[in-house]
């Protein structure tokens, strides 16, 4: 899927439902971590990478992540200011799916 396909992708969701982290292998030391999303009655996934070859994150994915996250929070109403670090904005995201907000 190509950057602009995945954006119309974003952008056509009418409500995001879940959001979830998925490993493969030891959850600490994991071969392979992804991001779920269920959107639309649908799950897909977005590669955050492979921990064991490298902790760095292609910004492609990383932009990609942050794209769901923003629309997470459109669709909740909630204006805030994000940390920089994506594994926490992640977490951020899942705590309001979750029925939290970003004051506890």
């Amino acid at each position: 899927m190509t950057g602009e396909e995945f954006l119309n992708k974003v952008r056509s969701i009418k409500r995001i439902t879940g959001i979830r982290w998925e490993t493969v292998g030891d959850v600490l030391d994991a071969d392979e971590v992804k991001v779920i999303i269920t959107a639309d009655g649908e799950e897909f996934s977005i590669l955050v990478g492979h921990p064991k070859d490298t902790s760095k994150i292609e910004w492609c994915r990383e932009v990609s992540i942050r794209l769901v996250i923003q629309k997470i929070l459109q669709q909740e109403d909630i204006e805030a200011v994000l940390p920089t670090d994506l594994v926490e904005e992640i977490n951020f995201a899942r705590k309001v799916m979750k029925g939290g907000t970003y004051h506890e």
